[in-house]
């Protein structure tokens, strides 16, 4: 049984402004299609967003941020520890940031994060790291996300289905490589266009076979929430729609948060 499904909040802005309607309309739609939770960036979940996440029982199941590896020690910790605060306020069980400009910063890095990810564990919390394809990253594909787990032992992966794609690798190989630390998905799935270039598509749609993979995750008995990801979208209406259509075909049972609750 999972836990939830959750839309991200850039998703859900792209929707308020496709159909000129308000958040609290958004997020009725979005409940109104089965979803249950929401992703959010640490500088877009403000405290009018907050509320009307709540007041529409969505609730909130990562904080995402980026930071730069280039700046001081001080700065990155008071950055991190914002997010772990932000995350136990809105009652959030993971927050992902996301490091840039990592060159020469991977040992120190590290270090900060496993002790800030040891802050989010005392206040229930636990920090993932998604496989971000960006050529400027070093986990932008297994063995860069390998290399954050070994050396960050209180860090956990968050599975991006449609990351591992634009750096040559599958996602059975992925699997094997990162299942004993997975605890999150983010389940994107992606087509080829005729130019060659990968282009998102909703959940189910693509050419990644995500739907086999999901249900064989779930036949494993993956018990957490599903992120589906589908941005940018001409109609991202639709595209949410369909994405929560498609993987509700696959028979999942839904513990869904009681009122006012986000404790997932």
């Amino acid at each position: 049984m999972i836990r939830g499904i959750a839309n991200f909040d850039f998703q859900l802005f792209e929707l308020m402004k496709q159909e000129n309607i308000t958040i609290t309309e958004a997020c009725k739609m979005l409940r109104s299609f089965g979803y249950t939770h929401m992703e959010t960036g640490f500088c877009t979940l403000t405290d009018d967003a907050l509320a009307a996440y709540r007041k529409n029982d969505l609730a909130i199941s990562n904080i995402f941020t980026w930071f730069s590896c280039n700046d001081p020690a001080e700065k990155i910790c008071a950055a991190l520890d914002a997010l772990i605060l932000k995350a136990a306020e809105a009652e959030s069980p993971f927050v992902m940031p996301l490091p840039e400009d990592e060159e020469g910063n991977l040992d120190m890095i590290w270090q900060i994060l496993q002790s800030r990810a040891d802050l989010a564990a005392s206040h229930g919390v636990t920090m993932i790291l998604e496989d971000f394809d960006y050529a400027k990253r070093t986990y932008n594909n297994i063995a860069g996300v390998r290399a954050y787990l070994d050396h960050v032992p209180a860090l956990k992966c968050c599975f991006d289905t449609g990351n591992f794609i634009s750096a040559g690798e599958t996602l059975d190989d992925a699997w094997s490589q990162l299942k004993t630390d997975t605890v999150h998905f983010h389940l994107k799935d992606r087509k080829r266009a005729p130019d060659g270039s990968l282009q998102s598509t909703p959940v189910g749609t693509g050419d990644l076979g995500l739907l086999d993979f999901v249900r064989a995750r779930l036949d494993e008995g993956f018990s957490g929430i599903l992120a589906l990801e589908q941005s940018p979208m001409e109609n991202q209406r639709e595209a949410s729609r369909i994405s929560i259509e498609n993987v509700k075909k696959l028979k999942v049972n839904l513990n869904q948060p009681k009122k006012g609750q986000n404790d997932v």
